[in-house]
């Protein structure tokens, strides 16, 4: 029966990058509520995760969960250095206007953790997903708890998350991550175009939750799992 072997962590590479593109457009961008709200075509689906994927595996810090019977990837979490160094998204014709209100919307919430929340020396992970087939098995918290223990040795202060569903959030909560801002998606308008795209999203309490992870208490992290 698949996903009864046991689950083998480590770090991404870029040879999974395929494989992990399959995860996440399967059962990540057609279920995480900011993105299934805009109604995605299977291309725009495609070339989102494969962004994301391409984006973040090459920096060293994404970790994968394997199933040790068929190798299967049945789980990642990404990591991301230097939130704030990159280029302003703008309107730019060749890529698709919805996965621009994607990009401009995480835009917006690192810009939140550094200048508002005046946060440094964090890493992000706002990308934890486990295959269906997979869940209940803890592979989310294992994940989580793996990254956490890896940025810590790596000298990081803080792990932040921008958390879409209560699954999420739950595994956060339980771990020791604080809710240090929370943003209205109702409210929220696209800064080009003045689109409200994330309105109709199905979040807890209209919210998409900025939670923090002090990795200097990372043991304390570990005794609750």
């Amino acid at each position: 029966m698949t996903g009864q072997g046991s689950i083998a962590y480590r770090l991404l590479h870029e040879d999974d990058i395929d494989d992990v593109i399959e995860l996440l457009s399967e059962h990540y961008v057609t279920r995480e509520s900011t993105s299934k709200c805009l109604s995605m075509t299977k291309e725009e689906i495609l070339e989102y995760s494969d962004e994301i994927a391409r984006e973040a595996i090459p920096q060293g810090l994404s970790l994968g969960a394997f199933d040790d019977v068929t190798n299967k990837l049945c789980g990642v979490t990404f990591g991301e250095y230097d939130l704030y160094k990159k280029p302003r998204i703008k309107d730019d014709n060749r890529t698709p206007i919805k996965i621009q209100y994607l990009q401009r919307l995480y835009e917006m919430f690192e810009s939140i953790s550094r200048v508002e929340l005046g946060i440094t020396n964090l890493l992000l992970a706002d990308v934890l997903v486990v295959s269906p087939q997979y869940s209940n098995r803890g592979i989310g918290t294992q994940l989580m708890i793996r990254q956490a223990d890896l940025l810590a040795d790596l000298g990081f202060n803080y792990l932040l998350s921008f958390i879409t569903s209560e699954r999420a959030l739950a595994i956060h909560t339980r771990l020791g991550s604080k809710c240090i801002k929370k943003v209205d998606i109702r409210t929220y308008r696209d800064p080009c175009t003045g689109v409200a795209a994330f309105k109709h999203a199905d979040l807890k309490d209209n919210c998409i939750q900025v939670m923090c992870t002090y990795l200097q208490s990372l043991q304390s992290i570990k005794s609750k799992a």
